[in-house]
């Protein structure tokens, strides 16, 4: 029972932001029951929260190591992976995590980012179709999917997935920042402008959005602006 009173109190820790005291936690039900692979997986977690990427993999590498089975153990490990840009590991990992548990929307959305990240742009189409069909309400699926889009230069099927993400999350200011970029992609500049003010709303610090605003009314003449 304490161990997993342990994990409760962790959770709720990482929930609220309180990373160090959830590592303390963590440490403590690990304590009680050091070949848990669940508890590894968590303090790993909890330590990419950190940014503390070596002994968030060291975590992570203990946990598969205890259960060679646990799909969302190789999932985690490969986010460290991509966030050190080794994309061809991190894909082992998510492919990996999919063998074990082909249900698992996260991993194939990750899969998803970095087979974008290695321009095989079709793959990344593929995995974020099952994402969404599998998970339709996952908003980050429609929004990688509208970016994949966009990069291929299909602006309508990438402004309908934009406008699905929108209905699932409307105060996402990076939502209507891409979906800005789009219309003017259109031609549309008063529909840019309309969804660049939007995200400003939303992220009033939002340097991208300020200077695509800006360089859309000086392409108008509106210099003052």
């Amino acid at each position: 029972l304490f161990p997993y009173t342990t994990l409760f109190r962790s959770v709720q820790s990482t929930r609220a932001g309180n990373y160090d005291q959830a590592v303390a936690n963590f440490n403590l039900a690990l304590q009680l029951e050091p070949r848990s692979a669940k508890f590894l997986n968590n303090r790993g977690f909890v330590y990419a929260a950190k940014h503390a990427f070596e002994a968030a993999l060291a975590d992570f590498e203990a946990a598969i190591l205890l259960d060679p089975a646990f799909a969302g153990a190789y999932n985690n490990r490969g986010l460290i992976f991509m966030a050190r840009h080794e994309y061809e590991r991190a894909r082992c990992d998510f492919a990996r995590a999919l063998e074990l548990d082909p249900a698992m929307p996260l991993a194939h959305l990750n899969g998803a980012f970095v087979a974008a990240a290695l321009g095989h742009y079709d793959a990344a189409l593929e995995h974020l179709d099952l994402a969404i069909a599998r998970d339709p309400a996952l908003a980050n699926a429609w929004h990688n999917r509208g970016f994949v889009y966009t990069a291929l230069g299909e602006f309508e099927r990438a402004l309908a997935d934009y406008d699905r993400e929108l209905s699932l999350r409307p105060n996402h200011a990076a939502g209507w920042y891409d979906r800005g970029f789009v219309e003017l992609c259109l031609g549309n500049t008063a529909g840019a402008l309309a969804n660049l003010d939007r995200a400003l709303e939303i992220k009033p610090d939002m340097a991208d959005a300020w200077y695509l605003r800006g360089d859309i009314h000086r392409g108008r003449g509106n210099r003052a602006q």
